[in-house]
């Protein structure tokens, strides 16, 4: 039951002003007792919108258990580059429900590993998605290399995200394993970001 689609975008710039490569894949949405269930399994190659660029990507969103989480997503990703970063894989994580958006992050960017869990929520939904805030916290961050941890949450703090303004509360990190520090940042896509910050311990 519900609605099946598919699609083979071989030219995304067609439907997305300002991005360009293919999109390919199909899934369901359906509408259960206790809200929308969607299954999603979409690949994408040579991406590129802005400064982004991206080889691969593959989203698959799956039911989620109950109504308090209606799907959870799965975006594996293959090479991307952001500016000057480049991230050689990647998977990024969400469960969606009517109240909740918890996201998780793992990358790998060259010899170094990052992790992070983002439990949150959209705080706008009713608006178009692409105005959407996203309102959370950052409760853990695990940044390392071969040689060992670079930077290690020890304090999250909230975080508001949306596409012209971030917001990051105060968090503290421990850094290299033997520094602590505590920052806090805004970002605007008008006045770029404005960080404060300060050392709790430096080893002597």
């Amino acid at each position: 039951e519900g609605v099946v689609f598919e699609a083979d975008l071989a030219n995304l710039s067609e439907f997305l002003p300002g991005f360009s490569g293919r999109l390919a894949g199909g899934g369901r949405f359906s509408n259960a007792a206790d809200g929308p269930r969607v299954e999603l399994d979409v690949r994408g190659r040579d991406l590129s919108w802005a400064d982004y660029r991206l080889a691969g990507i593959r989203a698959v969103s799956t039911p989620g258990p109950d109504a308090g989480r209606l799907a959870a997503l799965r975006v594996e990703l293959e090479h991307l580059d952001a500016g000057e970063t480049h991230v050689d894989s990647g998977v990024v994580t969400a469960d969606f429900g009517r109240e909740l958006l918890d996201i998780g992050i793992d990358l790998q960017i060259g010899e170094r590993h990052l992790v992070a869990r983002l439990p949150g929520r959209v705080s706008n939904p009713e608006e178009f998605w692409r105005d959407w805030t996203w309102s959370g916290r950052l409760e853990d961050l695990q940044f390392v290399s071969e040689e060992g941890p670079l930077l290690t949450l020890t304090q999250g703090g909230a975080l508001n995200a949306g596409s012209e303004i971030i917001s990051l509360q105060r968090i503290c990190l421990e850094v290299a394993g033997r520094a602590d520090a505590c920052l806090e940042a805004d970002w605007s896509a008008g006045s770029g970001l404005v960080a404060r910050g300060d050392m709790q311990q430096i080893p002597l």
